[in-house]
């Protein structure tokens, strides 16, 4: 289990499934602050609600829009967790 610096644990099989995404129609960002991913689909639309949500996510620090790398699941957790180590200054040797 990977967690935020608050001790808040970070949704990876969300977080693997926007990196393995390869549809340019979705799009995931991670809450910085509780962990979890959230989606968007321009197949589906935005509610209200969701064009509210994604107006904070353009203009706050909390999130951060995930990258799509394209590869096996063992080699995507390795990715994620060695950036989360970069991101606290962790030597990732």
């Amino acid at each position: 289990m990977i967690t935020l610096p608050n001790g808040k644990s970070i949704d990876l099989d969300m977080l693997e499934t926007a990196m393995e995404d390869s549809d340019l129609a979705h799009r995931y960002f991670l809450n910085l602050v509780s962990g979890e991913v959230v989606f968007f689909s321009d197949y589906l639309g935005l509610s209200d609600e969701e064009e509210r949500l994604l107006e904070e996510i353009d203009g706050s620090n909390d999130y951060v829009a995930i990258e799509r790398i394209p590869s096996s699941r063992r080699t995507c957790r390795r990715k994620i967790i060695l950036g989360i180590k970069r991101q606290r200054g962790v030597s990732p040797l």
